[in-house]
């Protein structure tokens, strides 16, 4: 079985992309592309959608819920041994995911401002989301292929959780389209409306990413 961990380790404090794709340079990746280049490209393992050997990072690949599904993982209560991975489950920011390089830390690309970093397994996963921990078995097939949606592989958030801004009697709100909820009490300018849709993508999409930090982002 290949070191996972330590293959890695080697990217410890590269940059962050959301929506990277991998082949265009180290750090162009988040949370689950990095993942897939360390496995897929690094390794030549098999990855969600990917038979061995054959992701070339030309593509974001496979998003968190792919990995948490996978038929080529088996999940397990933990804690992690070396090199599993550790995934909290969801679209956006309600899933992450990150290899664990000791029963309590992992390595992960976590958001704009910090990269890909060690840290605490605990704590550093979305809030209210339990962590589940993963063990690749390295010899599996691709199993289920990942829908090509013609964007970014981690935007597929954006389809689970989709947002429009709608025109209401005096203005503008953001309307998430799955749950119906209006992001503002009272209607807005159609500008304003936009900024607050891009913090709520910003948010929704950047693991560690809350209040002035995904408002900061969406200028």
């Amino acid at each position: 079985m290949p070191d996972i961990a330590s293959a890695a380790l080697r990217y410890q404090g590269a940059s962050y992309v959301f929506g990277g794709i991998p082949s265009h340079g180290i750090g162009q990746w988040d949370c689950s592309s990095f993942v897939n280049w360390v496995v897929g490209h690094d390794l030549k393992m098999a990855i969600p959608g990917y038979s061995p050997g054959t992701y070339n990072g030309q593509t974001h690949g496979p998003v968190v819920l792919d990995w948490a599904t996978w038929s080529g993982a088996s999940t397990h209560k933990g804690p992690p041994a070396r090199g599993d991975l550790c995934v909290w489950p969801g679209a956006g920011a309600g899933g992450h995911v990150g290899i664990a390089v000791s029963g309590t830390q992992m390595i992960s690309a976590l958001n704009h401002s910090e990269g890909t970093k060690t840290t605490g397994i605990t704590g550093f996963g979305p809030r209210g989301v339990a962590v589940v921990f993963r063990s690749l078995s390295g010899n599996s097939s691709g199993g289920v292929s990942v829908p090509s949606l013609g964007i970014p592989g981690c935007l597929i958030g954006l389809v689970l959780m989709p947002y429009e801004i709608v025109k209401v009697s005096g203005g503008h709100k953001v309307k998430n389209m799955m749950t119906g909820r209006f992001y503002s009490r009272k209607p807005q300018s159609e500008e304003r409306a936009k900024a607050q849709l891009r913090a709520l993508e910003a948010a929704e999409h950047n693991p560690g990413w809350r209040g002035r930090r995904a408002r900061r982002a969406a200028r």
